[in-house]
């Protein structure tokens, strides 16, 4: 009569900690992926015995696919604690773990800073170490809610085993995730099983771990006997429905899939979903996954980046970069509307001014509703043709430190004039995500973020004397022309308000690839 060995224990989910995984990891031997494949008949095993019983509480949590009652948990690890007998002494270890199925999404890495290239883990996410102590692959994984995990995996025998018998596979993951019995296919020192699923489908809510934690067993008899065949760990992101890569580069980024799970983990229904995804952009702290962070035009001289791909790779990017990050984190989850892509302009003005600007009178600019001036340094031409060198003006100023300032995502003094400015609307409400705002209207959003607006004047006309130009007793005429001068009003309805571009201002972003705008 052959002996059972015992089924490893499920360790509990970690949404924001590896620690409480960590506790639950098997001996080291196992942890390299390596196993002793049988045992003394009568050898006992105490180290299964108290994952046994710790398993009974890490069940407890609930939460997830399978999961394990405490008291049922308990009774049946208890239970199983045996001893498991072989015919042959061999050992084997596991090389190669691959997620797959129809319910999973390839993660791409982020583009590297430096080259710009990405990695696509689509397959063997997870490695062991080589015999020789060298490093191995822990891979991320996304699975749609609803879907079922697939894995396939791969074994070495270190030792000839002359057994022919039937070989299956299982393995054990947190919160009683069971995957097989599975057929092993043996060949040339090689053990593989191939899309081993698991009994029941993932919830259809958003569920991260950090360590999510597959231990596998082998039979040599055809399930008469088990023995622990070794570890695979990744982190595993589960969305709440199914994700739509990124429409630019039809990719699905780490730090775009991280964001949107690991937020509205164990969150239900759409409004809370956006709610929690939102939360990232709120304390204008928004970083990639490693932590670096992402700065909404941050660099100067400006960025000219205007795709998620390219604020990833180099941590900066423009309005736009911010309104698709964010509709990115919500297609990982299937979340779309039609609109959800805004352009807003100002339609009397050439570019409005985002707060705060300082406003100083003392020429006329003779443009309705714009008074105030800006003429750049030249030299400026009199009515009889004299020449005077002027050093230039400013009466419109940047004013970063007062209180309304409005500060970007890792950028305290962002860009600020705009001929147009790209935000996301979903269900009424406007999100602008490169300031960390939301509005019920355009007519909220310009009077809690516009300080004024400018018009461009090729040519214009202004007072000498205001300028503080003298001119000769010759010379009739009071004014003089200036060129590239700029004027400007401030926040008024008489002025300007924002609005909808007219032609090209609302988009569908997330409802076909190749969307450059």
């Amino acid at each position: 009569m052959h002996d059972h060995a015992p089924r490893p224990s499920s360790p509990d989910r970690a949404r924001t900690s590896r620690t409480r995984i960590r506790a639950f990891r098997p001996h080291a031997e196992v942890l390299e992926g390596r196993v002793a494949l049988s045992h003394a008949a009568d050898a006992p095993r105490p180290e299964v015995a108290a994952r046994g019983v710790e398993a009974g509480y890490a069940g407890a949590s609930g939460g997830g696919v399978g999961s394990l009652g405490a008291a049922h948990a308990t009774a049946a690890h208890a239970a199983s604690v045996v001893r498991s007998r072989a015919a042959a002494p061999a050992s084997a270890r596991l090389l190669s773990v691959t997620f797959g199925g129809r319910g999973f999404h390839a993660i791409s890495s982020d583009p590297d800073p430096r080259s710009g290239e990405t990695t696509l883990h689509a397959h063997r996410q997870w490695l062991g170490g080589g015999p020789f102590g060298s490093a191995g692959r822990q891979s991320p994984v996304l699975y749609a809610g609803g879907s079922t995990l697939a894995v396939s995996a791969s074994w070495a025998l270190s030792v000839r085993d002359p057994r022919r018998g039937v070989i299956l596979a299982r393995g054990f993951g947190p919160d009683g995730i069971e995957v097989g019995p599975t057929h092993v296919v043996r060949s040339r020192g090689r053990l593989a099983v191939e899309s081993a699923r698991a009994e029941a489908p993932f919830a259809a809510v958003p569920r991260y771990d950090a360590d999510f934690v597959i231990r596998w067993q082998l039979s040599f008899d055809g399930g008469r006997s088990w023995a622990d065949a070794g570890a695979s760990e990744n982190p595993l992101y589960v969305s709440s429905g199914t994700p739509i890569p990124d429409p630019n580069s039809g990719k699905l980024f780490l730090t775009v899939v991280d964001t949107a799970v690991r937020h509205a983990a164990g969150v239900t229904g759409q409004a809370a979903t956006i709610g929690a995804i939102w939360g990232e952009f709120v304390g204008l702290d928004a970083s990639r996954a490693d932590g670096a962070p992402l700065r909404y035009y941050g660099a100067t001289p400006r960025t000219e980046n205007t795709s998620v791909a390219k604020l990833l790779r180099d941590g900066d990017g423009q309005c736009s970069t911010w309104a698709k990050l964010f509709l990115d984190m919500l297609l990982v989850h299937g979340i779309r509307e039609r609109g959800n892509y805004v352009v807003i302009s100002a339609p009397r003005s050439d570019d409005f001014l985002i707060k705060s600007y300082a406003f100083a009178g003392g020429v006329a600019s003779g443009v309705s509703n714009y008074p105030y001036v800006n003429i750049p340094e030249q030299d400026i031409v009199d009515a009889a043709g004299h020449l005077h060198p002027f050093r230039g003006l400013e009466e419109v100023t940047r004013a970063p430190n007062a209180p309304d300032m409005l500060r970007g995502q890792n950028s305290p003094a962002p860009a600020s004039r705009f001929t147009n400015h790209q935000i996301v609307r979903l269900g009424g409400t406007f999100y602008d995500p490169s300031y960390g705002k939301t509005f019920a209207s355009l007519a909220e959003y310009t009077s809690e973020s516009v300080a004024g607006y400018a018009k461009k004047a090729a040519v214009l006309n202004v007072n000498a004397a205001a300028l503080g130009i003298a001119l000769g007793p010759d010379v009739k005429d009071p004014d003089v022309r200036v060129l590239g001068a700029t004027v400007f009003g401030t926040n008024s309805p008489a002025v300007d308000s924002l609005a909808i571009r007219p032609r090209e201002g609302t988009f569908d972003y997330g409802f076909k690839l190749d969307l450059h705008q």
